[in-house]
């Protein structure tokens, strides 16, 4: 039920994280990490040159970042790992695939980390996989145009730019605050 969504609907200061990578595994690297605030200002946009893969072909094709689009942008390194700590400690962070991010950074000085996709698929979307007795997860885009009807044209824009970090931000935080008036609007009803 949505109630499980209720201890999460007085954040005030939480941030949205979100990483682009040369691909999909653990011995990948990252591209592109943003972090923008509860109101969608962004506190972090930055773009790295991996060290070791020369090429992501089939990343590119998602996320469209190109060799040339990094090839003057630092290695990420400790430096950007203890900016990237100095902005999520002691904040709650909400990531979409809070799995995938996890593999690239440590977000343990976080007051906590939310994976809006897990609460997405078994709060709201709920599409059971018999085959693997769980809820089955969602796309960020599925979930941002599960809201469509909700949003305004500025919203909807957003959403042409999907796989950009920034963007992937933005969208989860449009996602979070549609699940949260979900839940107030079931409170209401309650009350």
């Amino acid at each position: 039920m949505m109630e499980k969504l209720l201890p999460y609907t007085d954040l005030k200061s939480y941030v949205i994280l979100d990483i682009e990578t040369t691909g999909l595994t653990p011995q990948d690297e990252i591209l592109q990490i943003s972090i923008v605030d509860y109101r969608n200002v962004i506190l972090l946009d930055q773009y790295f040159m991996p060290r070791t893969i020369k090429e992501w072909k089939e990343a590119e094709m998602i996320n469209g970042i190109t060799k040339e689009k990094v090839q003057y942008a630092p290695y990420f390194d400790d430096y950007w790992m203890n900016k990237i700590i100095s902005l999520i400690k002691g904040r709650t962070i909400l990531i979409y695939n809070k799995k995938f991010e996890e593999q690239f950074l440590d977000l343990s000085a976080a007051k906590e980390v939310v994976c809006v996709m897990q609460l997405f698929a078994t709060q709201v979307f709920k599409e059971w996989k018999a085959d693997i007795g769980e809820y089955k997860m969602q796309k960020l885009t599925k979930a941002f145009q599960f809201y469509w009807s909700n949003l305004d044209i500025k919203q909807r824009k957003i959403v042409q730019s999907a796989h950009n970090a920034v963007t992937d931000c933005m969208m989860t935080n449009i996602v979070w605050n549609q699940m949260m008036n979900d839940v107030e609007e079931k409170v209401k009803l309650v009350s």
